[in-house]
């Protein structure tokens, strides 16, 4: 058990390794408490 702090890593990670093979734009909104709210993948 990790308690969250794997994800923290592993998820970006996992992210970057599917889309470096392609042109693409990863966008990602933070709310006032910094905190991510939402993201985006998209064409660059």
């Amino acid at each position: 058990m990790t308690l969250g702090l794997a994800e923290i890593y592993l998820i970006p990670k996992a992210l970057w390794e599917r889309f470096t093979d392609e042109e693409l734009e990863l966008t990602v909104w933070f709310n006032a408490n910094s905190e991510a709210v939402a993201y985006k993948v998209g064409p660059a």
